[in-house]
Formats: structure tokens, sequence, C-alpha cells
């Protein structure tokens, strides 16, 4: 067994029903189906396939599923390459090799024209799909790279207006595609304006220019940049009005302990493209500067579960209130006087950092966790 590192859900061929793929220090991403606990698919590390590519040979740190096309995945790993896999027969069918650091996300865009991977050797690359006409397999080549002065944390894709000085123009109906990224000891979004349909020079007058980055700070003063956090999670909140981004302790490494509760941890709630605040919502969530705080809406909206380092997920709702408490990794299976919840525990270790967390369609909660183990929380919250 190994440590599992992230955890999504997604479909599979084959298999009727919510699954889920994790990722771990072994180097495998494992399918799993949800309903019946069966393991379905394997991607692992392989020899060359026909098509030259080649699974992980590091930690898989990351993974997601194709937009428009579910039977590829994308993988990020610590040996610092991205891998785009067919489910369909459990094979890589193209590695990329561009970042020289652990890769540490990947991200599909809402219409699957789009990758980006975000790495620790403080690049953004941006990928197109230029796959052959006639052909359903993707086909990525990088198109721009983006050079951070910290390590990039998180990565989201939205669509948005042309330009956000006509977003909340009723009329205007085209849109395009945009990349958020955040960067570690910093407290911006960054909203990088990426190619759209059209030929080139047809564009709008109004439509800000390709590659252009927009910033937004998120602290309640503007004119202060002063970083007492980095931004370290990203997510769409179900509404699609509003992006979470969630932070992390800024203090040094050697003052905090896994165990301890000093946690700056938030989850600011901003309109895309603003920098005003929505709500903020303080998760109560120990977090430490040796680990990154993750957290996933309920599909109503009204809150999201978020990790932490003492083994416990907590349900915060809109107003703020931690609406459910759950000691769910590195301890013992417990019955919990909260009667409309139940974990399933499917394997069982100590460690009790929570590293990843995935709200299913059913609303359903599933976490991974150091403890080797993976948890499917049921909830009537």
């Amino acid at each position: 067994m190994s440590n599992i590192l992230s955890v999504v859900p997604v479909t599979y061929p084959g298999a009727e029903g919510t699954c889920i793929a994790t990722t771990g220090a072994d180097k495998r991403i494992v399918i799993t189906h949800v309903a019946s606990g069966e393991l379905v698919g394997l991607l692992e590390p392989t020899s060359q396939s026909a098509c030259g590519a080649h699974g992980h040979r590091a930690a898989v740190l990351a993974v997601c599923q194709h937009s428009t096309a579910p039977q590829y995945m994308a993988t990020a790993g610590m040996d610092g390459l991205v891998v785009v896999w067919d489910t369909r027969r459990d094979e890589p069918v193209q590695t990329l090799d561009d970042h020289k650091r652990y890769a540490v996300r990947v991200a599909f865009s809402e219409d699957g024209m789009f990758m980006s991977s975000a790495g620790y050797d403080k690049a953004v690359h941006i990928y197109a799909n230029q796959n052959e006409q006639g052909s359903e397999q993707p086909y990525f080549v990088r198109i721009h790279t983006i050079e951070t002065q910290t390590n990039p944390e998180a990565l989201l894709f939205v669509q948005g207006p042309m330009t956000p000085d006509t977003h909340a123009n009723a009329s205007q109906e085209r849109v395009r595609s945009w990349l958020v990224y955040t960067v570690r000891d910093r407290v911006e979004l960054h909203y990088v304006a990426l190619p759209h349909e059209g030929a080139e020079g047809s564009e709008p007058e109004a439509a800000t220019p390709n590659w252009s980055i927009l910033t937004f700070n998120t602290n309640p003063d503007p004119a202060d940049h002063h970083a007492s956090y980095s931004l370290l999670d990203l997510a769409l909140h179900p509404s699609g009005r509003y992006i979470s981004a969630q932070t992390g302790d800024h203090g040094a490494a050697h003052t905090l302990s896994p165990c301890y509760d000093h946690s700056l941890s938030r989850i600011l709630l901003l309109p895309l493209f603003s920098e005003h605040r929505h709500t903020t919502l303080w998760t109560g969530a120990p977090s430490s500067a040796f680990t990154s705080p993750r957290h996933a809406w309920r599909p109503s909206g009204d809150g999201a579960w978020v990790t932490g380092d003492d083994g416990v997920l907590r349900l915060i709702g809109l107003d703020g209130h931690v609406n459910a408490h759950v000691r769910t990794h590195g301890v013992a299976a417990e019955s919990t006087s909260n009667a409309t919840m139940a974990a399933a525990e499917w394997r069982y270790g100590g460690n009790t950092i929570v590293k990843d967390v995935a709200v299913l369609p059913d609303d359903r909660v599933v976490s991974c966790g150091f403890d080797r183990t993976v948890r499917i929380l049921s909830s009537t919250v």
C-alpha cells in the first residue's frame, strides 16, 4: 500500500454509475466503482506504447477527466510528466515532458480544446488540442508558457466574456475560455485570456487580447498587496457565478505542527473577474506549511467540504457555520452520534492528514489521506 494523493469522480468505459480515480505514490491511477468497490481500471507505468507514450516514473499527484471525451484522462506527477491516457485500453497515448520539476496540477477547459499544467519549476504550460481531422483522440501541443515568480499552486478553467468590462452586460453573447491560476506567497487571482474562435485579426475591438493576464487582489483593500496567506486551491461554485479560493497558512514551517490547530485557512468566495469578496468562510481546519488544503462544493452550492490535518472532514455552510465535523482518517471507524453520517472504511492506517476531497453527483463525499485509505461519507445534512 502507498499514500493516496488525490481523488476525483469519473466515468469509466463499460462501468455503469459513478467511479472514482485515485492517484498514489506507487505511480498508479486506480479507478474504482463506487457502488461495488470493485477495481475496474488501472493506469500504471509501462514500457513505451506503440505511439511512444509511457506512464509515470514517480508519484502521481493529480488526475482529471477530459471534458468532452471522457474516455481520456490526464495526470501530473513528481517526475514532471503530464500523461494523457485512453481508458478504453488503460494505456498512455501521449507523454509531455515540458516541466523540469514536479507537475502538481492538470486541468481541461470546458470545451476540451485546452489543457493546462502547473509545476514546481515555476511554470504554467497551456496546450491546445491539435488532433488530426476526423480523429477523436486528442493530441496536445504546447502553445504558451507562463513563468511565475514562485511555485504555481492551483488551476481552474472558466468561461467568461470576451473582456470582463462587459461581464455584466446581459446582451453580450460571445464568450471565451479563461485560465485562472494562483502562486504561492501571493494573494492574487490571475486570469489568462485564451485564444478564441474566429479568424486572426477578426476579434472585436472590445476583446481582451489573447494571452493577456488580468490580476485581481483578494485582500479586502485592493491597494494592500501584503501576502499574509497563499491561495492554494481553486474551485468553481456550482452556481457558476463565483470562484472559491482556499487559503493556506503563510507561517514558517518550523512554527507549525500538523496536529496543532493554528490555521489561517479560509475560503474566499469572489464573483468572476472581481476582487471584491462575496463572503469569507473560516474553515476551522488545521493545516500547516507541509500540506495544501482542498475543498469541494456540494451540488446544491450551500456548503463546501474541506480537508484538514487532523483527520476530520468539515462541512462549511455559506453562513460560515461548521454544519458537519466527521472524523475520517487516521482513526478507527467509530459510531457517531449523528445518525445521518456513515463513513465506509476501505483500509485502515494511522496518519491523520486528509489529502483530498471530492463530492459525488449523489452528494456523497469521498476523501483520501496519508493513512493510505479512501473513505466514502454518506450524508443527508
